[in-house]
């Protein structure tokens, strides 16, 4: 289908919804693709669609596991896969809104991924689910968005529960976002504790940054990494 420029949603009227679905379906548009008011645009199996710029408001929704050729922006929200696929997006990928992303095995294939042709404007709320009974474990690591390159972190974080001395490392790279799954103390996410997480520790000795940017080497959740998470990491030491 091809068209000059499309909205979906132009009323708020519940249940609207366009679907662009399986390998050779494009939707092709000359100009933008507005998708508004609690609406949906669901991108499936491989689809395609063209526009300028994807452009989904608050309160509409992008679900999708296929290709933007164009720019994507959203304050709505991102849900990508169905339960699990890919979003490409051949131009540049600014995020206020909500990303959801369902996790079931750290092999790729066995997660949501994103992958931005251009830069990667990050903001917004990450929300992450496990799917099919999966549980990470220590050592385990997703690259859940690529791009050329990434500015900004996610204002919100919501991450799983993990088991007891398990926790969650969100790393904010050059050209990636990735979540990674390490022990208490494991600041390398090599599996075990020692010498390089101990010199770590003392890199990022002092206050920590200001939220959302992470600080793994603050074990004892007090906003400085001091003595106490030195004790706590030579206890943990493996």
């Amino acid at each position: 289908m091809t068209s000059e420029a499309g909205i979906i949603g132009l009323t708020p009227q519940p249940g609207i919804e366009a679907n662009v679905e399986g390998p050779g379906s494009v939707w092709s548009n000359l100009g933008d693709l507005t998708v508004f008011f609690g609406s949906l645009l669901r991108i499936a199996d491989g689809a395609v669609v063209i526009a300028q710029l994807v452009d989904v408001f608050l309160d509409a929704e992008l679900e999708a596991d296929g290709t933007i050729l164009g720019d994507l922006q959203s304050s709505g929200t991102i849900r990508v896969g169905d339960p699990i696929g890919n979003l490409d997006v051949q131009g540049t990928f600014t995020n206020w809104g909500e990303l959801l992303l369902d996790l079931e095995g750290p092999v790729p294939g066995g997660f949501d991924a994103v992958a931005v042709s251009g830069e990667a404007f990050l903001d917004g709320v990450l929300g992450v689910s496990l799917v099919g009974g999966f549980m990470p474990q220590p050592g385990d690591r997703f690259q859940i968005l690529t791009a050329e390159s990434v500015s900004g972190t996610f204002g919100t974080v919501n991450l799983p529960s993990l088991p007891p001395n398990v926790v969650w490392h969100v790393g904010y790279n050059v050209d990636s976002v990735e979540l990674l799954v390490t022990t208490i103390g494991d600041l390398d996410g090599d599996g075990v504790v020692g010498i390089i997480d101990f010199l770590a520790l003392l890199g990022a000795w002092g206050p920590c940054p200001a939220p959302p940017v992470p600080c793994p080497a603050d074990l004892d959740g007090d906003g400085m990494v001091g003595i106490v998470d030195m004790l706590l990491l030579l206890s943990l030491w493996s």
